[in-house]
């Protein structure tokens, strides 16, 4: 077990952010070429931030990855949200094994989740975020969204916060 650091995280990382719009399709030929380009963008980076999967529990098995990705999902419905976190298990070796249940914060669940990170270089939250459209029904309206969003960010000289996500504003 290694030692944490009180602050914040201090080392280089690379992220990508990327709307997946129905990444776990139904229809195996609109779900292949997204699923090449997760792992393509995956690749290329620490991490990667999913919005809009379409992700129902047991879907992103669906989703075989690299041995050296990991995959936090939160699930909402076949036609609405979903979101996740890919990351390369060489990234997440900077940081104290993370422990599902308190580590990834389900804050509204399929909208807004939170990966918190602790480990021997410091501390980092990684935010994935989609937010609710103008005629949607869920669970939180889009003001609520940031004032939840807000709680949940801790003093930046604590912990560094990247926030991604699809914040459906013009």
């Amino acid at each position: 077990h290694q030692a944490c650091i009180p602050g914040p995280f201090q080392g280089d990382f690379a992220g990508s952010s990327w709307n997946a719009t129905a990444l776990f399709a139904s229809k195996a030929h609109r779900q292949r070429p997204k699923m090449r380009k997760t792992i393509q963008v995956a690749s290329k980076h620490d991490f990667l931030v999913i919005q809009e999967a379409h992700c129902l529990e047991g879907r992103a098995d669906a989703l075989q990855l690299p041995a050296e990705v990991i995959a936090f999902w939160s699930d909402c419905t076949a036609k609405a949200a979903g979101i996740g976190i890919l990351l390369k298990r060489d990234f997440l070796s900077r940081f104290n094994a993370v422990v599902k249940s308190r580590d990834w914060i389900e804050i509204i669940p399929g909208y807004v989740a939170i990966l918190k990170l602790h480990g021997p270089e410091g501390n980092l939250d990684i935010f994935c975020c989609y937010y609710p459209t103008g005629d949607s029904t869920s669970p939180a309206h889009r003001q609520d969204v940031s004032q939840i969003i807000g709680q949940h960010i801790a003093a930046q000289e604590e912990v560094p916060t990247i926030l991604c996500g699809d914040f459906n504003f013009v």
